[in-house]
């Protein structure tokens, strides 16, 4: 019996280093994406933290530059891992999970954009609050850019929600047109003509700006 004993504590000591060394592993930056879905996908509670932990902050910027809003951000953020972790089995490439994630996070986005507009129409609700492209910019940036944001800024909130998000996506995220394509579920065709609507309302006051 004391054999015994010894024995199931060895194999217990055992588990739980193997359990930690698989927690350090999928924690480790070097890990890929793709390992991480199969793991979270066969039940590994490790994985799904360390896709969430690598994940979460540029899911969060990019839900705060095209909301404007923290709080809405912070919702549409969480929001997003609970619809990729529920909808993982339908990732068709693993590998791309970030772009993945940004697909499922501009749809909430989108919702938030409707329920925003819906709101203003019935005159309820409470004003999201506005964050401006100049307080998102780097401290670095000079006074004339801060202007130059400010400006734009005014032209953005002229634009269709879905222009508005192209160009973000485009200019500040630095996404390619096919990327942006996949991310906001439309053809290229589409996006192409979303970016010249956008850039052409932008370049025009940016233009009157300097003038002749």
């Amino acid at each position: 019996m004391k054999f015994s004993a010894a024995s199931d504590d060895a194999h217990a000591r055992l588990a739980r280093a193997d359990s930690i060394g698989e927690r350090v592993r999928y924690q480790d930056p070097a890990t890929k994406d793709a390992e991480l879905v199969e793991r979270a996908l066969s039940g590994e509670r490790w994985a799904r933290a360390a896709l969430y932990q690598r994940h979460v902050a540029d899911v969060s910027n990019l839900a705060l530059r095209l909301l404007r809003d923290r709080d809405q951000a912070a919702d549409v953020a969480q929001d997003t891992f609970v619809t990729a972790f529920e909808t993982l089995g339908d990732l068709r490439e693993p590998a791309r999970v970030r772009a993945w994630l940004r697909a499922i996070a501009v749809r909430h986005v989108q919702r938030r954009f409707r329920r925003r507009r819906l709101l203003r129409l019935l005159g309820i609700g409470p004003p999201p609050g506005s964050i401006s492209l100049a307080a998102l910019a780097s401290r670095a940036a000079d006074q004339d850019a801060i202007v130059q944001l400010r400006r734009v800024d005014a032209v953005l909130a002229t634009l269709r929600v879905r222009a508005r998000i192209v160009w973000t996506l485009r200019v500040v995220e630095g996404e390619g047109l096919a990327e942006i394509a996949e991310i906001c579920g439309v053809s290229l065709a589409t996006v192409k003509r979303d970016l010249a609507v956008a850039e052409a309302r932008v370049r025009a006051v940016l233009d009157e700006e300097e003038g002749p």
